[in-house]
């Protein structure tokens, strides 16, 4: 167990089905949060040492990258800063660093004038400030374990996200994006029936069927491997 500021915490690559983080996401969880206080004993985060090799540094830049085309939503990273990278409590890390960093917000009772509020939140909620002023107690993996199985953070990320038992509330917008991310992940031919069951992890049992016809639109209207028409979408939204 391990205490972290969370300006030197960056996310596994490997999370959310190799898309790192879901912007919208993290503002969302950041307004539940908000609304209920912050609640040590709900937090269950787990991170890994970044590997002091080329693996390791891959990690930084993508951490770097992935707040730069967030359109302003995730905090600016320093690559070079961080110590761990997470695979679970990894959007409730971006939503602290949010609130941190002033970020460009997604809901209003959250923001003064688009920005999210550090003030404005802690008001309403002061256990808020908890993890700003503490950071927060991650379970850290050491990097010798990682380097020895390669897929491990993959798979603890994808088996802690399912423990908790709540299904994920997301737009048909954002399952596209997910989609799009796990087809990219796919080595070889592409199977978008492996896709969509991979797609559904996490989500109720009926999204399955939701996944199927997400795959048919990805495959004709993303844009490509670059998913620019995807990006596009997303930012109107």
């Amino acid at each position: 167990s391990r205490w972290v500021d969370t300006s030197r915490v960056g996310v596994h690559p490997a999370n959310r089905d190799f898309a790192g983080l879901v912007p919208v996401d993290v503002h969302d969880l950041l307004l539940r949060i908000a609304a209920n206080e912050w609640c040590w004993e709900e937090v269950e985060a787990l991170a890994c040492e970044i590997l002091p090799s080329k693996d390791g540094v891959d990690w930084r830049a993508f951490n770097t990258k992935l707040a730069k085309s967030s359109d302003g939503l995730l905090a600016p990273v320093n690559g070079d800063l961080l110590e761990i990278v997470t695979g679970r409590g990894s959007h409730t890390t971006a939503a602290v660093r949010c609130m941190i960093a002033g970020t460009r917000g997604v809901h209003e009772e959250l923001c003064i004038d688009g920005v999210v509020s550090r003030s404005k939140i802690c008001e309403r909620q002061p256990s808020m400030g908890d993890p700003i002023s503490k950071g927060i107690c991650y379970e850290v993996i050491r990097w010798q374990l990682v380097l020895a199985v390669p897929k491990l953070m993959e798979v603890l990320s994808r088996t802690g996200n399912s423990s908790h038992g709540v299904a994920r509330v997301a737009t048909i917008l954002q399952g596209c994006k997910r989609v799009h991310a796990i087809a990219l992940a796919m080595t070889g031919d592409i199977k978008y029936d492996v896709v969509a069951k991979r797609a559904s992890h996490g989500m109720n049992p009926e999204y399955h069927a939701t996944a199927l016809a997400i795959c048919d639109f990805v495959q004709t209207w993303s844009g490509g491997r670059d998913g620019h028409v995807l990006a596009s979408l997303e930012h109107y939204e």
